[in-house]
């Protein structure tokens, strides 16, 4: 499998409202679910991957699951531009990456991708990517 964008392929997850995020957040944080992502002097990231997904990540969730037959879902969240986020790295499955809100720049080595809200791409096992923050932003991942 190769590297696959998807240019506002994805209208249906965008603006994923930030209530749901916090709602989320305070699940997860009560919940001792949540990973957060800290570095000095810059904002965090937060890593929320529990199967509560309150108002419309529920609804996006079941869309894409239906649309593409994934199985699990990660939610990146960063409130600051420059926030601390996954060094570069490669997954152990394919992953779709949508973007909801915000902006997110890929370097996936031999070259670099942005996605915007209602884009997505698709990366095949093994693809290293390392996603730097540009804005506050929301993006999914999911895999199956």
């Amino acid at each position: 499998m190769i590297v696959k964008y998807y240019k506002q392929k994805f209208k249906y997850c965008k603006g994923i409202p930030w209530s749901d995020i916090v709602e989320k957040i305070d699940y997860e944080y009560q919940n001792d679910t949540i990973r957060v992502l800290r570095g000095d002097n810059v904002g965090s990231t937060y890593v929320l991957h529990d199967e509560y997904r309150p108002g419309k990540i529920e609804t996006v969730f079941n869309e894409v699951k239906k649309n593409w037959g994934i199985e699990f879902m990660h939610v990146y969240t960063s409130l600051t531009k420059k926030s601390t986020s996954l060094k570069g790295h490669t997954d152990e499955e394919d992953v779709l990456i949508v973007q909801s809100v915000g902006q997110v720049l890929y370097d996936l080595g031999e070259k670099e991708l942005l996605l915007n809200p209602g884009d997505g791409v698709m990366l095949p096992k093994g693809q290293y990517h390392h996603p730097h923050i540009l804005s506050p932003r929301i993006t999914l991942s999911f895999s199956w």
